[in-house]
């Protein structure tokens, strides 16, 4: 690695910690004001409220990070234009293409960090949070827990399991529903298993399954439909859906390799390609912001700067709209998955190296 590549990736380090830190404080100061005044109304103590919004930093770095790479870039580089470093370089031989390496490089290195935070530090982090705001702020009790795609939750009376929780939470598959058989005085057990479950109307209804009332010896008595009054309702104990981050980027992506037969592996795909589309937002707005600025280079430095930061601004929150608006669409199966995550990022880089080629 040349020097200037040292001297170009130090600089562009630097600006990206100030600019993350910066626009960190900012985001968690609008926060703490919003969100304090719900910790005060429940009388909670300031200890959990500060272990929130300490848990809520890796969340913030995960969301500013592409922004805060592509305003990095656009630093960096306008200084180099405010010194004459830029215009010594290319006097000296060194071509704009070539100046642009350590930037990538740069971007690069940043993204691993983000990647290695999105695996080991955020779904951790991000969990506890959102548990520390449902349950001791909300109050929200009583949730089901999930477990390799079964959730559980305990009852007043019994136990109950199922698979394939969706986001209507209509129907519910392998249900199975424990609790001690109250006609016998609590000897024996009564275990209720169906392949599908719905509730309505304050009360349960079963297809395609079995119960079983006594001990192990008893006999299970099939049934093809049933109705049951069990002592709670459906809405009790729904886990919450994981967000993306709180998922490792590991556990995505087993999920998205899976059986294509099994039930939610679009949904998998969907998630992970989402979820690394974002992740690596930032590389392809940097090959795309820094050609652009370079076409608009005016002879007055200060003036480029001055004119790169809102443009940057503007077009990272143009490319997020853009990207948003595909996800809704994939999410309602009118776009392929793949065009949806990925076409912005091709767009973007396409875009900047043409940029450049004209401009060289």
């Amino acid at each position: 690695m040349k020097l200037i590549d040292r001297y170009i990736i130090r600089q562009m380090a630097a600006n990206f910690f100030l600019i993350i830190s910066a626009l960190t404080a900012l985001y968690l100061l609008v926060d703490v004001f919003e969100r304090l005044d719900d910790f005060q109304g429940r009388h909670l103590p300031g200890s959990l409220a500060a272990r929130y919004f300490l848990l809520k930093l890796p969340i913030i770095l995960d969301q500013i990070s592409p922004v805060s790479l592509l305003l990095a870039g656009i630093v960096t580089l306008g200084l180099l234009m405010n010194r004459r470093e830029l215009q010594s370089l290319n006097a000296g031989g060194v071509s704009k293409i070539r100046v642009m390496v350590p930037f990538a490089l740069g971007a690069l290195v940043c993204t691993v960090f983000g990647l290695a935070s999105a695996q080991w530090l955020l779904p951790a982090a991000g969990r506890e949070a959102n548990r520390i705001w449902r349950q001791e702020v909300n109050g929200e009790r009583g949730e089901g827990i999930m477990r390799d795609g079964v959730t559980f939750f305990r009852g007043k009376l019994g136990v109950y399991a199922f698979r394939d929780q969706d986001q209507r939470h209509e129907v519910l598959r392998e249900f199975r529903y424990q609790e001690l058989d109250r006609s016998a005085g609590g000897a024996g057990l009564m275990t209720l298993y169906a392949k599908s479950a719905t509730y309505s109307a304050g009360r349960w209804h079963f297809k395609n399954g079995q119960i079983r009332t006594g001990g192990d010896d008893a006999v299970p008595e099939p049934f093809s439909e049933k109705d049951l009054a069990l002592p709670e309702k459906a809405a009790t104990f729904f886990a919450p859906i994981a967000l993306d981050f709180e998922q490792p980027l590991l556990t995505l992506i087993r999920r998205a390799v899976g059986d294509e037969q099994q039930t939610g592996h679009r949904q998998a795909v969907l998630n992970l390609n989402r979820r690394l589309s974002f992740l690596l937002l930032g590389l392809p707005l940097l090959c795309l912001a820094l050609p652009i600025i370079l076409c608009f280079e005016l002879g007055r430095a200060s003036i480029n700067l001055a004119f790169a930061i809102p443009v940057s601004a503007g077009l990272a929150f143009l490319v997020w709209g853009v990207w948003s608006g595909m996800q809704a669409l994939t999410v309602a199966a009118a776009l392929p998955t793949l065009i949806a995550s990925w076409s912005i990022h091709l767009l973007c880089v396409v875009s900047g190296a043409i940029i450049m080629v004209q401009r060289r």
